[in-house]
């Protein structure tokens, strides 16, 4: 009989110098992937935390390489999520522009599999979706969302669940 190695760790850290697979291009880590997958999360809440992981990935990178852009249209009576200039301040067009500088690999390298307009958008409102719960992650842990980790997503969707 196999015994279970139960001093694994589930949430490994990152390593200090980024790794290619840590890429904001990359959707998510092998490790974060097993580790959502090990959750026992109906499969719509996995895919939430996946999206959330990999939207946290995309607006730590935007809020480094662009010092956070302001919104660049009217919100109309929508507030930003954050009231400090945050991440949550980010736009649709700030989301799009910065897909269309960072396409993945596969994208580039697979005929097909190129992007187009409604896909930007789409994209984008995927990872704007996101910043509902990585705000609220950030207001219940008491930190900017660009300090949120995956273990930390992934722990805040398991108490939330709803089964």
């Amino acid at each position: 009989m196999i015994e279970p190695n139960l001093s694994s760790n589930l949430f490994p850290k990152p390593p200090s110098n980024p790794a290619p697979s840590l890429s904001p291009n990359n959707f998510l880590t092998e490790e974060e992937s097993i580790a959502v997958d090990q959750t026992l999360m109906p499969a719509k809440d996995k895919f939430s935390t996946r999206v959330a992981i990999y939207s946290l990935r995309v607006l730590q990178s935007m809020a480094t390489q662009q010092s956070v852009p302001q919104p660049t249209q009217e919100l109309g009576d929508r507030k930003p999520e954050r009231e400090d200039g945050t991440v949550g301040a980010i736009a649709p067009d700030a989301i799009i522009e910065w897909l269309a500088q960072h396409q993945p690999p596969t994208f580039q390298t697979t005929p097909g599999l190129e992007t187009d307009p409604a896909f930007n958008q789409f994209f984008a409102q995927l990872v704007l979706s996101a910043l509902k719960p990585l705000n609220q992650i950030s207001a219940q842990l008491n930190k900017p969302i660009t300090d949120l980790t995956p273990p930390e997503i992934i722990a805040w969707f398991e108490q939330n669940v709803q089964l």
